[in-house]
């Protein structure tokens, strides 16, 4: 192994990586610990093909070959042929839109319209993700390193070959329980079986195993006996946040961050929440949550398809609470948490759909307690432990609109309390940062990259070749 691979390491990701902001945090920590570190992604239109951010290389792939561009053309065939019939008129711009890189949702739909999208979504997603194996495995072959880093279970074979073929070590970063997705459940029973025996197989070539949460963690060792995966959180990189919490008096209009067009009444509560307006997310519930709270208005910031979007204020209209429902635009990545501190209380009202989901520990929980926010999460052992620990909230059942409810007029309705909370709250922000979970990427290395590479004093990669 040259000197200069001895410092490097690559990250595959099978995203085009716009706004992954834990791929970010953790590839800029270990350039500041004197690594190079290159990103393996995908292409996307819209995207350069090579692209430097904050000292990290990213090399985007284009991973649509030309059979999949037909396919991809009959799915569109069929949003239009839906959109025009209106049939599945909630899921149609979705179904109608290029599947994300990495996306296993078939289109909605029924009829020989619905069953072709699906078999063509399945036929564009297996050629993308094998074109995007291909290219980078030679990608690799190019520029060697001393960690192959696989972010999620569907790099972790282009990983796992690198090292067989190139020496090194491997890091599987289990972003979430990916064979226990919401996008997982609606594949074939064989799809998930292969996946899971996938797991099985390549975690054990890991040198190191990483993950999100303490149940997670728990979850890999019992189904695969593997060492104890390192726990790195979603937490805030402070340096993306803008600028620090931002305060305002009890009591007063939120304002000056968030876009006035909010144009909320003086003394009014806002409880807001942050990410992806999708299914599954318990915003219908919130939704309907929202006619037991007056006074109080639900600010929803971020990305959505129309058709979803539009779902959702035909249910606030029909509930009789669409003037106190404010859908708010997404901001960048930087400005999420600057934005959040003018509210009143952040809401992370997940649902129960899936084992990933119960056991998940959002990104927007953490932003939301960087923004000095006390919150309202559901009622999961994970984000409970955060708000009981810090005591900065309160939890709920998110399947019952009513009990959210309940639990943020908890929250709002005595001042004194209120305040207290986001006490707590802010005071919790100073001790959950990136800056001290980053350590953990330290000791992560260590034992795994050579003497001298970076600054970490370690032994020589195993060149022990994986076992598939």
């Amino acid at each position: 192994m040259s000197a200069d691979s001895r410092r490097r390491v690559c990250m595959f990701l099978y995203t085009p990586f716009r706004h992954d902001s834990r791929v970010l945090n953790e590839a800029t920590a270990l350039v500041r610990c004197g690594h190079e570190v290159r990103v393996i992604a995908t292409l996307e239109p819209g995207a350069e093909p090579l692209e430097e951010r904050d000292g990290v290389r990213i090399e985007r792939l284009d991973a649509d070959p030309l059979p999949s561009k037909a396919a991809r053309r009959v799915i569109e065939l069929g949003g239009r042929l839906r959109r025009g019939s209106g049939a599945s008129r909630g899921t149609a711009g979705v179904a109608a839109a290029p599947p994300s890189p990495g996306s296993l949702v078939p289109p909605a739909g029924g009829g020989l319209v619905g069953q072709g999208a699906r078999v063509a979504l399945r036929a564009h997603l297996s050629l993308t993700y094998a074109k995007y194996l291909r290219r980078a495995r030679r990608a690799a072959a190019a520029e060697p390193a001393a960690v192959w880093w696989a972010h999620d279970l569907d790099t972790l074979p282009v990983a796992v070959d690198a090292k067989r073929r190139l020496r090194g070590a491997v890091v599987y970063d289990s972003h979430e329980l990916f064979v226990e997705t919401i996008a997982m459940a609606t594949r074939a029973k064989v799809t998930r079986r292969a996946w899971r025996l996938a797991e099985r197989r390549l975690i054990g070539a890991s040198d190191r195993v990483v993950t999100t949460t303490q149940a997670a963690a728990d979850e890999l060792v019992r189904r695969y006996a593997v060492a104890r995966p390192t726990v790195v959180r979603n937490l805030r990189d402070p340096t993306a946040t803008g600028e620090p919490v931002v305060d305002r008096p009890p009591g007063s209009a939120p304002g000056g961050h968030l876009p006035r067009e909010l144009d909320l009444p003086a003394q009014s509560k806002l409880a807001l929440y942050v990410g992806g307006l999708s299914a599954g997310r318990g915003l219908e519930e919130m939704i309907q949550g929202a006619a037991h709270l007056d006074g109080v208005f639900l600010g929803l910031m971020g990305p959505s398809h129309e058709p979803y979007l539009q779902a959702l204020k035909s249910l606030a209209a029909r509930h009789g609470v669409a003037e106190r429902i404010r859908f708010i635009p997404p901001v960048e990545a930087r400005d999420v948490v600057r934005c959040a501190s003018t509210a009143d209380l952040g809401i992370v009202p997940i649902r129960n759909t899936c084992l990933n989901y119960y056991l998940s520990l959002p990104t927007k929980l953490f932003e939301c307690i960087a923004a000095g926010l006390p919150v309202v999460t559901s009622d999961f052992p994970e984000m409970r432990r955060v708000v009981e620990e810090h005591r900065i909230g309160a939890t709920c059942d998110p399947d019952l609109p009513a009990d959210i409810a309940r639990a943020v007029k908890w929250v709002l309705d005595e001042p004194e309390r209120h305040e207290q909370l986001r006490a707590n709250a802010r005071r919790a922000a100073r001790s959950l940062t990136w800056e001290r979970e980053q350590t953990k990427l330290t000791e992560l290395l260590r034992g795994l990259v050579p003497a001298g590479a970076g600054r970490h004093a370690s032994a020589p990669p195993s060149g022990e070749a994986a076992p598939w």
